[in-house]
């Protein structure tokens, strides 16, 4: 694949604020060493100002000017490139969607109700405020759990396995 040409370049945002500033940034330090050159070689004041405002300050301009549009280029260029990556992304998550909705739908079988040999279906650490299943990763391999009863003894319900309303939904089927 060949380097796109100058015209292919310009065409975009980006590289037209590139152009112009790779013709203002060299013009602009010309004109600051014309300025200097004039005014270096001029011993009367009334000679050197017009070389300074000319050829100085204006040149500083051009030079200003030129590194702020390439400013903008590098930040129109980081933002096209940006677009393309979250279209991309976007893309790749709207095939992810079609596949997962092209699937059958399978159903996720209902959580057990496992109940201790004293009938109790809660779990709790000993110091814990949060009533768990007995199947909840939080307290997965614990040893240091206390019973609780079907009433909840006051805890507040994990938020993970949301204890009370798979009791619920066993209880009533």
């Amino acid at each position: 694949m060949s380097a796109p040409s100058l015209v292919e370049r310009v065409r975009t945002v980006e590289g037209a604020m590139a152009a112009v500033s790779a013709v203002l940034l060299p013009l602009g330090l010309v004109l600051i060493v014309l300025g200097w050159y004039g005014a270096s070689h001029s011993s009367y004041l009334f000679e050197q100002v017009p070389y300074l405002i000319s050829g100085g300050l204006v040149g500083l301009g051009m030079v200003t000017a030129g590194g702020l549009v390439y400013f903008g280029s590098w930040i129109a260029r980081g933002a096209a490139q940006q677009q393309r990556q979250s279209e991309e992304v976007a893309g790749l998550l709207r095939e992810i969607r079609d596949e997962l909705q092209a699937r059958p739908a399978s159903r996720a079988p209902a959580p057990s109700r496992r109940t201790s040999s004293n009938g109790s279906p809660f779990v709790a650490t000993q110091r814990g405020s949060m009533l768990h299943r007995q199947d909840c990763a939080v307290v997965a391999g614990r040893d240091d759990l206390r019973k609780i009863g079907a009433d909840g003894g006051g805890l507040r319900p994990c938020a993970l396995c949301d204890p009370l309303s798979a009791d619920a939904s066993t209880t009533a089927s």
